[in-house]
């Protein structure tokens, strides 16, 4: 039901978030049933505004796919690298 963005953070899962393949079919969100009717709208706006980001859309699939890409390379060293081509 969450995400990891980074170390320590986290937000609601969407569709189109990567996961592992053995949470495949694996629960989302709470049934209605389990949870107090006063959370009812909590559902509803989860699925009304934050879960309709669309899965097929390429962007997201792209980010998702590689998000991880840029983890080992220090930012400042990569500018640093890109301005020496400029001298």
């Amino acid at each position: 039901m969450l995400f990891e963005t980074a170390p320590s953070r986290r937000r609601l899962f969407r569709p189109g978030d990567p996961y592992h393949p053995k949470r495949e079919g694996g629960k989302i969100v709470p049934d209605r049933t389990e949870i107090p009717a006063k959370y009812h709208p909590l559902l509803d706006w989860y699925e009304r505004a934050w879960a309709p980001a669309s899965p097929n859309d390429p962007l997201l699939a792209l980010a998702a796919r590689y998000r991880d890409l840029w983890k080992a390379v220090d930012p400042d060293d990569y500018v640093r690298q890109l301005r020496e081509g400029f001298e």
